[in-house]
């Protein structure tokens, strides 16, 4: 019987995604820099960063735009269990939202971006077979 998936503790490292401009510049870049190999996303637009091992954090490669000309940080993503409860505490202690919660095709989780007290804009997930998860 496979392991019933045990979601990870709130505020952990869970996704990043790497902006970039050229897919196949980066994508030879991070594999000759890093050894990482990469899997079809499903979408032109973005290429998976293969694991090694279950508990590397998730991540991706994704194209932004022909000319990027400003500069783009990558984007984290921290995991949570109610995402709700989230904002309104970043809300309330000087963060601002980016991007109201919104639902990744394929029920792949729900999002929400935000932008930090220093400027930084990093990003809250949930997936929805925590729900029925108890710890």
């Amino acid at each position: 019987m496979a392991e019933k998936w045990k979601p990870p503790r709130g505020g952990s490292f869970t996704w990043v995604e790497i902006p970039v401009n050229d897919m196949e510049r980066a994508k030879g870049f991070y594999s000759q820099v890093f050894n990482w190999t990469f899997a079809d996303s499903g979408t032109d637009d973005s290429l998976l960063i293969n694991r090694d091992r279950e508990d590397e954090v998730r991540g991706a490669i994704i194209r932004t735009c022909e000319n990027l000309e400003h500069k783009v940080a990558p984007l984290v993503y921290l995991y949570s269990h109610d995402i709700d409860k989230h904002v309104s505490a970043i809300e309330k202690h000087g963060g601002k939202i980016v991007k109201s919660k919104y639902s990744l095709v394929n029920d792949r989780g729900i999002v929400s971006v935000f932008q930090d007290t220093e400027g930084n804009k990093l990003a809250l997930y949930h997936h929805p077979s925590a729900d029925n998860y108890e710890a």
